[in-house]
């Protein structure tokens, strides 16, 4: 029966009776979501590679600040200097030292001299 009836007849009749709008809607939506998906990634992308730029700009700063401070730092300079400063230290604490020491000194004159005025 069914091969009695005209081929094209049979392929129009499966055409209209199969039903494909929800798979339509289907890939519409899909289509969508790709879109929308692919927009928030873009912007990702951006706010990634903006960062990305400021953090270069950044490193480059700092790059030629580090170039600049070890071209100007002179070792032999550094040396000296801490040189000199434990040498200051170290005048500072014989000072403080011989104060305290005559300090003490004055203090058990003065105490001497207080026994002796009342004796």
């Amino acid at each position: 029966m069914l091969l009695s009836e005209d081929p094209a007849t049979l392929i129009n009749h499966t055409i209209n009776n199969f039903n494909i709008n929800p798979d339509k809607l289907a890939i519409s939506r899909i289509s969508e979501s790709l879109s929308t998906l692919q927009q928030a990634r873009d912007l990702r992308m951006r706010d990634a590679e903006t960062s990305l730029k400021k953090l270069h700009r950044q490193l480059s700063t700092l790059t030629s600040q580090h170039a600049e401070l070890t071209s100007s730092h002179s070792p032999s300079d550094h040396a000296s200097k801490i040189a000199t400063l434990d040498t200051r230290k170290f005048r500072t604490a014989k000072a403080a030292s011989d104060a305290e020491m005559e300090a003490e000194r004055l203090a058990q004159q003065a105490a001497d001299l207080a026994a002796r005025l009342q004796s």
